[in-house]
Parts: C-alpha cells; structure tokens; sequence
C-alpha cells in the first residue's frame, strides 16, 4: 500500500490473482495482443475462450482483468469515428449501402442540390457530392447511424491517478517481452477502416516497432503495402 494508502497492482493481483496470470507469463514473447473475440470479451468483461490454453497469453485478457480495478476508463468514440475512418473505402460505402439510411441520405443529397442557389443553406452545408456533406449528415440527421457504426470501439483512457498503476503494468508484463514482441494490428486497421495511406503509415509503425519481425521480414512486409497502395492510387487514376 502506498503512503496516501492507495493499494498497489502487485497487491490487487496478490489478492485475487486471475487464472490468466496463474496459467501464463504475459511477459512471454508468445503472448498476444488479442484474438478475433476482442468485441466480444468487451461487452461482457470477461475472457470468453478461458477453456483454451492459448487465452491464457492474451494481453487483452490481462488487461481486461486490470481494468476491473478501474485501471483503464473505454468512452464511445462517437463523433470522431467518421473522422478516423477511410471515406471512400468504408465510410461512404457504408452510409449508401445501408437498407435503411441510405435512401435518407439520398434524400438529403437532393434536398441539398436543390436548394445549391439559396446563400443561407450554402454557407453552412457543404456540396452534396462532398466528403464534407457526408460527415455534416452523420453529425446531424446520421447520427444515429453513426453511433451504430462506431459502437464496436472504444478509445481507452488512463486517469492521470492511474499513470504508477499503468508503470507497474508495462514493468511487470510488457518490457522483459520487448525485444521479441510482434504487436498486432489495431481494430481499425484490421477491419479495413482506414484509408490506403493511413493504413501503410499505422502499419509501417507497427512493423517499426515490433521488434519479433526480422529485418527481412520486416521489408517483404512493407513492399507489399507499398504494392497495395500503387495499385488503389492507380484504380483511383483511372476511375
């Protein structure tokens, strides 16, 4: 217990240790970040594959377990979702598409070209045909479609009173795996939210910073997202 008789991690996990951290050594090289059950596990605040001897390496697990202590704050990502998101590879596709929504977008499309001379409607709403336009009707008549497609993620937050809680956690599980760490790629990026650009630079980073990949792989890698990336800029060109 510290002075101002804060418990310390060490002592929460002496007194309920989880079985997670009884079966594993989360600071092993064969540890993960997550698996495909992540949303899953979320909703329901516990580990959903505790019967898999592999869950047991599963940081996310780990750290859902701190997070029962109040470690970590999950907040909706809400309106800065579109703004995170590729417009022409995700986003537009999935307000036109969408059976309910998309005719409501449409509709205000039109009602915007219609009204395209009239000076008090131009100056606050952008172009119908617009990336703009698009976020504008997501941050008002789309709300709700909005919310229905950022409500799988969460940004994470560390209160400020929780920062010693965080540096326990990295010393005790994240630095002694670092030289062999692989990480994994973010929810965004693994479900093809981002943009072509954004992607290539998240993942550049990633792989960066990964330190399990050798330099080999790490360039076979990074020549194929380069690939990818001539072959959408060229698509785009051409369309």
């Amino acid at each position: 217990m510290t002075p101002d008789g804060q418990v310390t991690l060490d002592e929460v996990l002496a007194l309920e240790p989880s079985p997670a951290l009884i079966q594993a050594d989360a600071s092993s090289p064969d540890s993960f970040g997550c698996c495909s059950k992540y949303r899953e596990c979320s909703d329901a605040k516990q580990c959903l594959i505790s019967n898999r001897d592999y869950s047991a390496r599963c940081l996310y697990r780990y750290i859902s377990d701190l997070s029962a202590v109040g470690l970590f704050e999950f907040r909706a990502i809400d309106a800065e979702f579109p703004k995170l998101c590729s417009h022409r590879s995700f986003l537009k596709p999935a307000v036109t598409s969408h059976p309910e929504y998309g005719p409501l977008f449409r509709q205000a499309q039109a009602e915007r070209n219609r009204d395209k001379h009239n000076r008090s409607v131009t100056a606050k709403i952008p172009k119908a045909g617009s990336k703009e336009f698009l976020l504008y009707w997501l941050d008002h008549d789309g709300v709700a479609l909005r919310d229905l497609l950022s409500e799988p993620y969460r940004f994470a937050f560390l209160p400020t009173a929780n920062i010693m809680y965080a540096e326990e956690l990295y010393h005790y599980t994240l630095f002694s795996g670092y030289v062999d760490r692989i990480y994994p790629m973010s929810p965004f990026a693994e479900d093809g939210l981002l943009s072509p650009a954004v992607f290539a630079e998240e993942e550049s980073r990633r792989l960066k910073l990964s330190r399990g990949y050798s330099q080999a792989e790490k360039e076979q890698r990074l020549a194929e997202i380069q690939e990818v990336c001539r072959t959408v800029k060229l698509f785009a060109i051409a369309g």
